[in-house]
């Protein structure tokens, strides 16, 4: 079953069996076979094995492993081929690696050894349940798809993300996530600890919470239906990429925990906004509802821009201005932002996958992505306009024409 969502430049999928789009570059990216192969799974099994320190597993192209693993020890591998298939019936001691550069099926474990490993190359479905009583590890890499089919909650988790990972409700706390591509939830995603997010992260009908523990930082593409809620109260969030509350299933923007600093490009976006904490450094806000400021808002002088479509009475920025904005605020009217505008500061898997897709190369807008420009980019009938521009390969000189 496959579920398309175009947001806008985008295509996002959920699948429940394999992303095809993805595949072949997940398979050219697994890592050598381990040595030595202590056991060969070369037809289909459902023999009982315990893979022992400094042991490996692998299951070839063409077989399917179904049974159960009694041990997978500190310094062992079970690596599963492209074509392969391995479908464990349970999983215990875990301390060591699996890597999937095929199709895994995984049916969930008690964590109780730091630092016991998963990555996938290929495609990855977790139906199972997790005990994360110790440190672990989850890589997911570039073109692989990783599916949740239950709700789960991570506790110290290294979670890096280069491909396409699909939740229903996520919980991490005490968390390191590293994202540079797409993780999607269809339920509350609610994030713990530290995040570096230059891909998309998107709250599909529900709703984004960063809570405490970590630096958070957006480069790129912070999404929800529902509310957002910034409750983190370790450091600043740092944002230089976009951050949108579509509204489309709850209307609250709340900033509650820790200061909020801009730059760049950076463009929050949403109906209802509430702030209870100190906002600094530039770039621009839309909010169309109800907005409320009741903490600090561009004190350090580098000129913040609020627009509130509304607009407020009195000539004030905010709907309820408990405290006033710095003097260097501006109310400066923008348009909306979607899909089509891509920040400087997303991964380059974000910006290829954007510049591959027929149609996501705008030459005109109000905010424009130019994919790439060897000489020039002549801008027709643009003269007295302002644009922002980025640039994501190439030089580019501007013409403009009447």
């Amino acid at each position: 079953m496959k579920l398309h969502l175009l947001l806008n430049g985008f295509k996002i999928v959920f699948l429940s069996v394999f992303f095809l789009l993805g595949f072949k570059d997940g398979i050219a990216q697994c890592p050598v076979v381990p040595s030595p192969i202590t056991y060969d799974i070369t037809a289909n099994s459902n023999t009982a094995i315990s893979v022992n320190t400094g042991q490996n597993m692998v299951v070839r192209s063409g077989a399917t492993y179904t049974g159960q693993i009694n041990n997978l020890a500190v310094g062992s591998i079970i690596y599963v081929y492209p074509g392969g298939t391995f479908e464990p019936s349970g999983v215990t001691g875990f301390g060591g690696k699996i890597v999937n550069c095929g199709a895994t099926t995984l049916p969930g474990w008690n964590y109780d050894i730091d630092d016991a490993t998963v990555e996938n190359y290929g495609t990855m479905v977790s139906g199972g349940t997790y005990n994360f009583n110790k440190r672990n590890i989850w890589l997911n890499g570039l073109g692989a798809t990783m599916t949740f089919t239950n709700n789960i909650t991570m506790d110290r988790t290294t979670f890096t993300n280069n491909g396409n990972v699909n939740f229903k409700a996520i919980t991490m706390n005490s968390a390191t996530v590293i994202n540079n591509d797409s993780m999607i939830s269809t339920g509350d995603m609610t994030l713990g600890g530290t995040i570096d997010n230059k891909g998309l992260l998107f709250a599909y009908g529900s709703q984004l919470t960063l809570n405490s523990g970590g630096n958070i930082t957006n480069g790129c593409y912070f999404i929800s239906d529902a509310a957002f809620n910034n409750s983190n109260n370790s450091s600043p969030m740092l944002v230089s990429g976009f951050i949108w509350q579509t509204g489309k299933n709850g209307s609250n923007f709340l900033l509650q925990g820790s200061d909020v600093i801009l730059s760049g490009d950076a463009f929050i976006q949403g109906v209802d906004f509430s702030n209870n904490k100190n906002v600094l450094g530039t770039g621009n806000f839309y909010f169309s509802g109800n907005t409320i400021n009741q903490g600090p808002f561009g004190n350090d002088g580098n000129g913040l821009n609020f627009y509130d479509k509304g607009p407020p009475s009195g000539g004030k920025f905010f709907d309820t201005q408990n405290t006033n904005p710095h003097s260097s605020v501006t109310k400066v009217p923008v348009l909306p932002r979607d899909g089509t505008f891509v920040p400087n500061t997303c991964s380059d898997i974000i910006k290829k996958d954007y510049c591959s897709k027929p149609g996501n190369k705008p030459n005109a807008g109000s905010d424009v992505t130019i994919c790439t420009s060897s000489s020039s980019t002549t801008l027709a009938n643009e003269v007295g306009t302002t644009k922002r521009w980025t640039i994501l390969t190439g030089p580019t000189t501007f013409a403009i024409t009447r």
